[in-house]
């Protein structure tokens, strides 16, 4: 029960919830005041066009915010205007909806938000389509939508300036939280049940959420003026203490050990088990506090796990005082380490939060963010079938060109625009996201289309209908963002309970919303399948190849240490910013693969062997950075070097899509008694060698 409540808590003080209910209250506003002095129709229009700009108000900076509604909002008004009079001639009509489609899924090469952008505007076309207006209707009509879409973006703005710290504030505790459950997830390598692989899969999926929780804060605190120009400890201690949570990451991957071999070793010692707790509590500690900053209310009582700490110690000590043992001595040392930060950031509310007395940071923040330039020579540039933006957007034409005739042809009911749009939100530029979508949305559609069957069979008041679909609406937009099949389930509901209170027939709207979303899913499935189609496997051996170059800057910047040459703070976050990067686009690539048709699939084992490998080693590349504090070894700038050369060997035969001749290097691995940590960086480099050469193969 605890659980449920916990879960609970923190979707309603989550980044997710406060979208969605902003989301929902200022789309439904102008509907309930229009329909109070008995104008729906027209309130009805304005919250379409609230509904169309609200796709762009995705997380970020809010400035891009800003832009990216207003430039909606002008969108809209043109849009609106020429879809009114093309529509009068059902070719032109078809024609124009073929060359919009193409236009704006081009947008996607902008990055997200301008794929949003693109998205919403398509939406607002395709809703009207149907819509037979006079000359003077039709601009009435686009200017209503137009007022909409203004409504919504200037209230969106006013709420953001009003409150610029919420959101990067949510976002931060949300990646506290994921980092927690990344440092539970290590715990579980020293627990005997838990296999090695299924654990190593585990963290590779969960660095992947945290690498976009990351990513999500960075751009919130170091895209916002806003954040930046301010000079108060608050805005100074969310910087600070994302800066401080990924210095945490790099310590908790620092841990790095040969782990079958320790729990073969200590497996008659309770001392795994007290290691795998002692970590479980700390991330529970860590967890809290996210949840505390994420809510904005400060922790009650401040958990200390000293006792644990030494007892922990004390039985570590116990083992260690006849013989050494270098791997339990530096995974303590790595504890206690982990042990002080999570201890310090509790007092994250406090005058006395230890990050703020920290030495000032001089971190180029503009560096860690990534920035799009709305260059119109990008866009010429992608008009070439090389391009998967353009295959995408040939796709997403074709596509919305044959449900436009499907809807004209075979549909007898007056929504047929709900085709047009199954293709706009299913249609992804990734065939397993298109599959992955067209599952979730037939699925939901089924279930919420029972659901609101149910409700407007068994509810007849208007008041209680009223705060269903309410209810309805801001489950969808809490969700439609990061659980789509959820958010589907509850906007059919809230569709057929709107067109209830318009009078439309309950069984004539669910039956066609259904085989609509069954006709739109299968022409984007097919579309994906079929048109100029992306298989992951194609675009793979790019990740491969960035994976092994990041870990190569990497050990370089470890080496460069060992060698007396000065690297920046900021030059060595960049570089270990670009190890997480690419090791989550990687494990991200392998998941969109493994939902592909089999037959396209290529050494899915060993590039998730690959994928896997990689972790331990920029995993030992910490660990060997955290032992430097001590002094380097004689020998460590040799196996660094080594190994140094076998990735710089492998990246250059995957970007020649060429195998080399075999070398000596497992040979002597083989023959050579591995040390933490240098030499067993060399060792895993001869075990991505291997792996390499099979891919290659």
């Amino acid at each position: 029960m605890n659980k449920q409540l916990g879960y609970i808590r923190r979707f309603l003080y989550g980044q997710h919830f406060a979208d969605g209910l902003r989301m929902a209250v200022l789309i439904i506003i102008p509907a309930l005041i229009a329909s109070y002095f008995g104008y729906f129709d027209i309130g009805l229009t304005m919250s379409i066009g609230a509904l169309c700009v609200s796709i762009t108000d995705t997380p970020g900076p809010a400035h891009h915010k800003r832009n990216a509604m207003l430039l909606c909002s002008a969108f809209i008004l043109v849009i609106s205007v020429l879809t009114g009079f093309l529509r009068m001639n059902v070719y032109v009509m078809g024609a124009a909806l073929t060359v919009f489609a193409f236009f704006f899924a081009m947008f996607t090469m902008y990055g997200a938000r301008a794929g949003m952008l693109g998205t919403a505007v398509l939406l607002l076309m395709v809703l009207q389509i149907d819509k037979e207006l006079s000359p003077v209707q039709i601009l009435e009509n686009s200017l209503f939508l137009t007022a909409g879409a203004l409504w919504y973006s200037l209230l969106s703005i006013f709420i953001l300036q009003l409150f610029p710290l919420w959101s990067a504030k949510r976002a931060l505790g949300e990646c506290i939280r994921e980092t927690a459950a990344y440092l539970a997830l290590r715990g579980s390598l020293y627990n005997n049940a838990m296999p090695l692989d299924e654990v190593f899969q585990r963290l590779i999926e969960q660095q992947v959420i945290l690498n976009e929780k990351q990513n999500e804060v960075r751009d919130l605190l170091f895209k916002n003026k806003l954040i930046l120009s301010q000079s108060t400890p608050q805005a100074r201690a969310m910087v600070l203490t994302l800066d401080e949570v990924i210095d945490l990451y790099e310590k908790i991957s620092a841990s790095h050990i040969e782990y079958s071999a320790i729990r073969e070793r200590y497996a008659q010692s309770e001392v795994l088990h007290d290691i795998d707790r002692t970590i479980s509590q700390l991330a529970d500690i860590l967890d809290r506090t996210g949840a505390a900053i994420q809510s904005n209310i400060p922790l009650k009582e401040k958990t200390d796990i000293a006792a644990s700490m030494r007892l922990l110690t004390d039985e570590i000590n116990e083992i260690t005082k006849d013989e050494t043992h270098p791997v339990l001595d530096s995974l303590l040392i790595n504890i206690q380490n982990m042990y002080r930060v999570v201890t310090d950031l509790q007092h994250y509310f406090t005058e006395a939060y230890p990050v703020l007395d920290s030495p000032n940071r001089t971190l180029e923040h503009g560096r860690f963010v990534s920035h799009q330039n709305m260059d119109l020579s990008l866009f010429r540039f992608n008009l070439s079938l090389h391009s998967l933006t353009f295959r995408h957007s040939v796709r997403m034409a074709v596509a919305c060109l044959a449900g436009f005739i499907l809807s004209k042809l075979i549909t007898q009911g007056h929504h047929s625009y709900w085709i047009l749009i199954t293709i706009i939100f299913v249609l992804k530029p990734a065939f397993s996201l298109t599959r992955e979508r067209n599952i979730h949305r037939l699925t939901g559609t089924l279930i919420g289309g029972l659901l609101g069957v149910l409700i407007l069979i068994l509810i007849h008041s208007t008041a209680v209908l009223f705060v269903c679909m309410f209810i309805a609406m801001l489950i969808t937009y809490s969700f439609q963002r990061h659980k789509y099949l959820v958010a589907v389930i509850f906007m059919t509901p809230y569709i057929l309970i709107l067109f209830h209170f318009m009078h439309v027939g309950l069984v004539e709207v669910a039956e066609e919303r259904v085989l609509d979303t069954v006709i739109g899913s299968a022409i984007a499935l097919l579309a994906g399948f079929l048109i100029l189609p992306d298989w992951e496997s194609d675009q793979i051996r790019k990740y491969l190849s960035a994976m092994l170059q990041s870990n190569y800057r990497y050990l370089r910047a470890v080496r460069d240490s060992i060698k007396g040459i000065d690297i920046s703070g900021t030059e060595y976050k960049l570089i270990r910013k670009d190890v997480y990067v690419s090791t989550s686009n990687l494990s991200a690539a392998l998941q969109r693969m493994r939902s592909e048709p089999t037959r396209t699939q290529r050494h899915t084992r060993e590039i998730q062997k690959f994928s896997i490998l990689n972790h331990i080693l920029s995993s030992r590349i910490a660990s060997a950075k955290e032992s430097l504090s001590a002094g380097a070894q004689p020998g460590d700038q040799l196996w660094a070097e080594r190994s140094m050369i076998i990735l710089d060997d492998l990246v250059k035969q995957i970007d020649a899509n060429k195998k080399s001749a075999a070398t000596d290097t497992d040979v002597t691995v083989e023959n050579t008694e591995l040390k933490e940590p240098f030499e067993a960086i060399y060792k895993t480099t001869t075990e991505i060698q291997r792996v390499t050469q099979a891919i290659l193969s």
